[in-house]
C-alpha cells in the first residue's frame, strides 16, 4: 500500500501565518526542505531519503517555482541524489548555490544558471549527515 502526502502551504500575513489555498504535492519520507528567492520567483528545493514505493536511495530531489498566475508551485527540475539527509541554499559572490548533502554518495553542489540549476561540484564523503555552508568572518569565503 502506498500513501501520498501533501503539505500545505502557509503565509505570513500581518501577524500569523494563513493556510493558503495551495499544497505541495507528494512530500511523504521528506529530509530536506530549502526555501528561497533567484530571478524574482519563490522556490522549494525538497530531498527525499528514500523511495517511499521501491525502497531505493536513489531518488529524485524536486524544485518547485511559484507560478503567480495560478497561485501554485510547479515543477521547475529534478535534481539525481543519493539518500539525501537534506538540502541547503547560500548566495556567494552573485551566484546562488544548492548543497544536497547525499548520505550514500557525494555532495553534490548546483548553481544557479538563468533558469535552472546546473551541477557545479561534487565533494567525496562517506556517511554524511548533514553539508551546512558558512562563510568566515572576514575572508569572504564561504565553506562545507
Amino acid at each position: 500500500m502506498s500513501y501520498i502526502f501533501n503539505s500545505q502551504v502557509y503565509k505570513w500575513v500581518t501577524d500569523k501565518f494563513v493556510a493558503q489555498n495551495v499544497n505541495i504535492d507528494n512530500t511523504r519520507s521528506a529530509s530536506g526542505l530549502a526555501v528561497f528567492v533567484t530571478s524574482g520567483t519563490l522556490k522549494v528545493a525538497i530531498t527525499f531519503f528514500q523511495d517511499s514505493a521501491s525502497g531505493l536511495f536513489q531518488t529524485k530531489s524536486p524544485i518547485y517555482e511559484w507560478n503567480a498566475n495560478s497561485d501554485s508551485f510547479v515543477l521547475l527540475q529534478e535534481i539525481n541524489t543519493n539518500g539525501p539527509v537534506g538540502v541547503e541554499y547560500f548566495e556567494h559572490s552573485g551566484g546562488q548555490y544548492l548543497v544536497f548533502a547525499n548520505s550514500k554518495s557525494t555532495i553534490d553542489i548546483y548553481r544557479w544558471n538563468v533558469n535552472n540549476f546546473v551541477a557545479e561540484q561534487s565533494i567525496p564523503v562517506s556517511n554524511v549527515q548533514s553539508a551546512i555552508p558558512y562563510t568566515i568572518l572576514g575572508n569572504g569565503k564561504n565553506s562545507i
